[in-house]
């Protein structure tokens, strides 16, 4: 009768020992992407509007694309190069090309212990070729893991 009574609080401790034990997992995003909305001007009137069909990649990288003909897509996530100063991407909207080339600088900043140190970025500036973007805007130069809008995209 009293191994029922040892069994009961030795389980228990197990029970508390393993839930005390943290993992030191990261759930947090670890990567910053240029937050670019997409934008239409219609009747006059601005407003945020997914393109029928929206495809990224890099120049000559037509097989390994970011988005292939996405649908809804009204917040495009843009990688930028970490060992560069510059970045091309090439965006397809509706199917008329435009090649996007961002100009920034780069910082190593620590998101926290689980999930160690990161990229950040601040825009200094962004050209694009015209035929369907009709002009792109900075919002928040400095590009992080926050979901904000670094740049709105008119087209």
């Amino acid at each position: 009768m009293r191994s029922p009574r040892i069994i009961l609080p030795l389980f228990a401790s197990i029970i508390i020992m393993a839930a005390s034990c943290s993992s030191g997992a990261c759930f947090d995003e670890t990567i910053a992407y240029v937050k670019a909305s997409m934008n239409s001007v219609v009747s006059g009137e601005v407003e945020v509007l997914a393109p029928d069909s929206l495809s990224l990649y890099g120049p000559g990288m037509d097989n390994e694309k970011f988005y292939d003909a996405q649908k809804s897509i009204t917040r495009a996530m843009l990688p930028l190069n970490a060992s560069k100063d510059s970045c091309c991407l090439v965006m397809k909207i509706n199917d008329k090309r435009d090649t996007l080339t961002f100009w920034y600088s780069s910082y190593t900043h620590l998101l926290s212990k689980e999930c160690g140190y990161t990229i950040f970025f601040n825009i200094d500036s962004i050209h694009f070729t015209g035929y369907t973007i009709d002009s792109v805007k900075i919002v928040k130069k400095s590009v992080s893991t926050a979901l904000e809008d670094n740049i709105k995209i008119y087209y």
